[in-house]
């Protein structure tokens, strides 16, 4: 009776790895950077204006320019997963 759970040599051995991915595209590259700077800028520019004499409208404009910018990456890093 053969053992089923036996493995045979195989003539020739089989590559298990993942194929490489290609390159990522450069605007896609530079919108994500682009991106990075604006959150960064729009929560230093919200923090300064929460704890300053600016009126509302300026800090609730940055706060909705954070929120924008982080969903845009979440969805961009969600997409090219």
């Amino acid at each position: 009776m053969p053992d089923p759970y036996r493995l045979e040599p195989t003539a020739q051995p089989v590559d298990l790895r993942p194929a490489p991915e290609p390159a990522r595209s450069t605007p896609d590259r530079s919108l994500r950077t682009l991106l990075w700077v604006v959150l960064v800028l729009s929560i230093a520019g919200n923090s300064v204006t929460s704890f300053s004499a600016v009126p509302l409208a300026v800090s609730i404009g940055f706060g909705l320019l954070t929120a924008v910018s982080a969903i845009t990456l979440i969805s961009l890093h969600v997409r090219n997963r």
